[in-house]
């Protein structure tokens, strides 16, 4: 047996001969990025080994001195005691987006109107969770007056088994401990925020009485420890979608005795509670014409509401715009540019950098910016190529400059330290071709959903913006994109974390509970899949628009 010690947070372990570095980081919950789960293909798992000797998967003692004995840790197996430190990169806190707009509902919490249950007097507290894809944010409650006394969040654990939700099905089919551990991953981080909520509130968590869950299927699924093989296989249809209450202890939830955890309702497979939730959170009937709600993400969820009901589809958008399978893609951690800026009259180059630290790569709306900013100035092309009459364009401010340049193959737009000279991060031909995907995909849902409806883009009164990162969306970038029209440049709302705003109404509402429930079986899905016009529509929108 060999030791081995992670810094920063000075976990000590034990490991057999051979053991592989990322399944010992897995095990031991060592905070690591690893967004293709493991299977090498995603270079985001970097580890710096400080001491001995790691030998890879193909037998071969690492390098000392490239990159400073940085090595993929998927790729390591130990044979000796062995130091290793997580980049800040892939370990620090992700910035996390924990307010949402809420609607107006009859106060009326569900659980005192079950006070019968043998609970004592005094206090009762209720807990309004989000289990996003990347984040977990949960959110404690006074049930006696509907006030939030304490919320907290952070970064969802179960990212070492993968950054998007298809590998992390695909570990939990493939892996006979595999929904066991995502399970107990989510538990144990909810377990961990509801605490550090009491203690801030002076609150115990024995008066818990009532907990509500948002998240897309495949997070509720994996909490409750459900298969999901008819979420990842053609129809996609799912086996239930309905909404689920049963004691916090069968799920591992350390609260009251006699409460209840309820799971909110999805609408169909990729369709989640999430949109339900925030469907309620956002007042949907309220709107007399018709309004758009998008969650701009790996599914590309959208809701339609007009005069004839509620219609949905769900567009394989992929991970790009949440930073995934980007070169230089990172989480909103310290360091990740969330904004770009480029003035052609003076070549002026801004970058929003969060904490403002170094930059060390884009997060989603950071790549969403830089992008549309290469195509307004002419450095990207219609068709998403890099154009050759760019090359030696030069845009900086103080600090950094970007230019395109040729790396090895392909032509990319690199971020450069002026003062050191150190290029930081680049933006790949292939990157771009990625964020062509993303946008295709969802402008098509969003045209064909539309066209159900006998409807355009220009017919919408309002698009609501929900979602992890909406609150640094810039719609113009969104314009400028194709995502969407120039005519709703000006009609573009951001609504912030509506999946935990509408778990917290369902928490503090009967009314807004029943709303859940009634929303969730109104909701017409378009299945794009079969759809006839998808290929088609997908293709046109690979273009960039015209300036």
């Amino acid at each position: 047996m060999h030791e081995v010690t992670f810094y920063p947070s000075k976990i000590k372990v034990t490991a057999e001969e051979g053991r592989n570095l990322l399944s010992l980081i897995r095990e031991h919950g060592v905070d690591l990025a690893s967004e293709c789960g493991g299977t090498g293909t995603c270079g985001k798992c970097r580890v710096r080994l400080e001491s001995a000797t790691v030998i890879d998967g193909k037998g071969h003692p690492g390098p000392e001195g490239r990159q400073g004995r940085i090595r993929l840790a998927c790729h390591c197996h130990v044979t000796e005691d062995i130091v290793v430190t997580i980049p800040e990169s892939s370990q620090a806190l992700i910035k996390v987006l924990d307010q949402g707009v809420r609607g107006r509902y009859l106060f009326g919490p569900p659980a005192v109107r079950r006070q019968n249950n043998g609970w004592r007097d005094g206090a009762r507290f209720g807990v309004a969770v989000d289990i996003g894809t990347t984040t977990v944010v949960a959110a404690l409650v006074d049930l006696a007056s509907g006030q939030e006394l304490s919320k907290k969040s952070a970064r969802n654990p179960q990212q070492v088994y993968g950054l998007d939700v298809l590998n992390r099905a695909r570990y939990a089919q493939t892996d006979q401990y595999g929904p066991l551990n995502l399970q107990r991953k989510v538990v144990a981080v909810i377990n961990d925020l509801v605490a550090q909520a009491c203690h801030e509130a002076g609150a115990s968590r024995e008066r818990i009485v009532d907990v509500c869950l948002s998240g897309n299927q495949f997070m509720l699924r994996f909490l409750r420890r459900e298969d999901t093989s008819d979420l990842t296989v053609p129809p996609y249809e799912a086996r239930s979608s309905a909404s689920v209450s049963q004691a916090p202890s069968d799920l591992g939830l350390d609260m009251g005795e006699h409460g209840t955890a309820y799971s909110l309702p999805s609408a169909s497979a990729f369709i989640g509670a999430d949109i339900v939730a925030g469907l309620v959170a956002v007042d949907i009937d309220k709107w007399e014409r018709p309004v758009l709600l998008i969650d701009i993400g790996t599914n590309g969820e959208m809701v339609l509401a007009d005069k004839d009901g509620l219609c949905a589809c769900s567009t394989a958008a992929g991970p790009a715009f949440e930073g995934v399978n980007i070169s230089c893609g990172v989480s909103a951690i310290n360091g990740a540019v969330e904004g770009v800026f480029l003035d052609n009259d003076e070549r002026r180059l801004s970058l929003e950098v969060i904490g403002e630290a170094e930059p060390v790569g884009l997060c989603g709306t950071g790549l969403i910016d830089l992008v549309a900013e290469l195509v307004k100035v002419g450095v990207i092309d219609r068709t998403g190529r890099y154009s050759a009459g760019a090359e030696g364009w030069v845009y900086g401010n103080d600090d950094y400059m970007g230019q395109l340049r040729q790396k090895g193959a392909q032509r990319s737009f690199v971020i450069t330290d002026r003062r050191t000279s150190k290029d930081l991060f680049s933006l790949s031909q292939r990157d771009v071709r990625e964020v062509q995907l993303a946008k295709a995909a969802i402008r098509a849902g969003m045209d064909l959903l539309l066209k159900e409806r006998g409807l355009r883009q220009g017919d919408l009164h309002t698009v609501l913006i929900a979602g992890g990162f909406s609150h640094k969306l810039r719609p113009e970038s969104l314009v400028q994109l194709g995502v969407l029209s120039s005519q709703l440049g000006d009609h573009v709302e951001v609504v912030g974390n509506t999946s935990l705003s509408g778990a917290y109404l369902a928490l503090v509402s009967e009314k807004a509970r029943e709303r859940v429930e009634t929303i969730s079986k109104l909701i017409k899905t378009v299945n794009l899949s079969t759809h006839p016009e998808f290929e088609r529509s997908f293709i046109e929108n690979m273009r960039f628009p015209t300036s």
